[in-house]
C-alpha cells in the first residue's frame, strides 16, 4: 500500500483527487454542503479508471465530479485523449452502480476540451439568491490535464443549470456535454445557446 500522500495524487496528471486543497484555496468552510458530501462519498473511481490506462501517453484529460441531482450519489466524469485516441468513462455510485464506458470521436473530445479548458470557476451565488430546491455553494470539481500542466476548480449549480434562464435551462457544462450524449441517444437533442 503507497504512503497516504502518495495516495492523494493521480498518476501523471497532477490532481489531488482528496480535493482538500481547491477547497482550502477557495476558503470553503466545514459546514459548507460540498465538504459534506465529499467526506460521505469518500473514494473517486478515476484513480481506477486511470490505472486501466496502462502505458498509453496522456495528452489531455478532463474529470467533472458532482452530486447526482436526485440522491446526491457521486457522479465520475473522465474524459482521456491518449496519443490513439479518446475515450470516456462514467460512473453513478448508485444502488446498483450505472456504469459507461466508450470511445469518442476526436474531434467530439477536441471540442468538449477547447470548451472545458476555457472555463473559469463562477462565484456561487449569495444563499438568498438561491431558489428553494437548489443546494448553494459549491456544486462538484472539475479537473484538467493538458501536456503536462494541471489545474482544478469549483462548479457552482449554474454550471449545470442555468437558473435565470426561462427558455434554455442547460449550465455550460450540460451544454459542453450535449454532443457526446446525441452520440448515444437516437433522438436529437438541441444546441445550446452560446453560454457565458
Amino acid at each position: 500500500m503507497p504512503p497516504s500522500f502518495a495516495q492523494r495524487q493521480l498518476p501523471n496528471l497532477g490532481w489531488d483527487l482528496t480535493y482538500t486543497s481547491i477547497l482550502a484555496k477557495n476558503k470553503v468552510g466545514q459546514n459548507e454542503w460540498i465538504r459534506k458530501w465529499l467526506k460521505e462519498e469518500r473514494r473517486t473511481p478515476a484513480r481506477t479508471w486511470t490505472s486501466e490506462l496502462g502505458r498509453k501517453k496522456v495528452v489531455s484529460a478532463v474529470l467533472i465530479e458532482f452530486p447526482a441531482f436526485h440522491a446526491a450519489e457521486r457522479t465520475t466524469m473522465l474524459f482521456v485523449r491518449t496519443v490513439t485516441g479518446a475515450q470516456y468513462w462514467e460512473t453513478v455510485q448508485s444502488i446498483p452502480p450505472h456504469t459507461r464506458t466508450r470511445e469518442l470521436k476526436s474531434a467530439v473530445y477536441a471540442d468538449f476540451f477547447k470548451d472545458a479548458s476555457s472555463w473559469q470557476q463562477l462565484k456561487p451565488l449569495n444563499r438568498e439568491n438561491v431558489p428553494k430546491d437548489v443546494i448553494p455553494g459549491y456544486f462538484g470539481i472539475l479537473s484538467i490535464y493538458d501536456r503536462g500542466k494541471s489545474r482544478q476548480m469549483l462548479l457552482t449549480m449554474e454550471d449545470f443549470t442555468s437558473l435565470g434562464s426561462k427558455d434554455d435551462k442547460r449550465g455550460r457544462i450540460m451544454c459542453a456535454l450535449t454532443p457526446i450524449v446525441s452520440e448515444t441517444v437516437s433522438d436529437k437533442i438541441p444546441e445550446c445557446k452560446e453560454q457565458p
